[in-house]
């Protein structure tokens, strides 16, 4: 849905509904992800965490999986994940994975960052990535899932309404003339500032 930044995703299995609330909120700086479905404990399987960078070591606890690395260009990426269950069980599995059994639902929160920074006199190097990303991932972990929300759809309406598009007044009948042919003159409003 454009107008929230929220995609959804539902589906159902052997009678139960389950639904996948995803976004990526820039006050929280954080990717949140809210799996529900409408049988209590119906929500089982597993996650992983993978760096598109290869031999990146990932270590998994029982909340959530973590990395700190540097690329062969010695840019040092660092991720988090973290995991909030209602009912059942979740555990670290292994360096990459984290199992979940029993659930109601998940909510699951990813930051990242790495240490780029664009300032040739900096060497295009800025404050190591791991320790923003944990505090990031704390904070946002921290809050229920409807203030992650809220906030979002508050910072995303502020963007949104900054500009407003006409794209002209369509007859009350169909025009008989093809879509190829007519002419519809769009009216801008508002502004884009970077």
């Amino acid at each position: 849905d454009i107008s929230t930044g929220v995609h959804r995703t539902t589906f159902t299995q052997n009678g139960i509904a389950y639904t996948r609330e995803a976004f990526v909120s820039r006050p929280a700086q954080a990717l949140v992800l809210r799996y529900t479905a409408d049988k209590p404990g119906a929500l089982s399987g597993s996650l992983k965490l993978r760096s598109g960078q290869p031999n990146t070591p990932v270590s998994a606890s029982a909340s959530g999986l973590f990395w700190d690395a540097v690329m062969p260009n010695k840019l040092r990426h660092a991720c988090g994940l973290r995991v909030k269950n209602t009912g059942g069980k979740v555990s670290g599995e292994g360096g990459d994975t984290l199992r979940f059994a029993g659930c109601s639902s998940l909510i699951v929160t990813l930051c990242a960052r790495t240490d780029y920074k664009p300032d040739f006199r900096a060497g295009w190097r800025g404050e190591a990535p791991a320790p923003v990303v944990a505090r990031e991932l704390a904070g946002a972990s921290a809050k229920p899932y409807a203030q992650l929300l809220k906030a979002h759809q508050a910072d995303l309406a502020r963007l949104l309404e900054r500009v407003t598009v006409r794209w002209g007044r369509q007859e009350l009948q169909p025009s008989p003339m093809p879509s190829s042919s007519r002419r519809i003159k769009p009216i801008w409003h508002g502004f884009w500032s970077a």
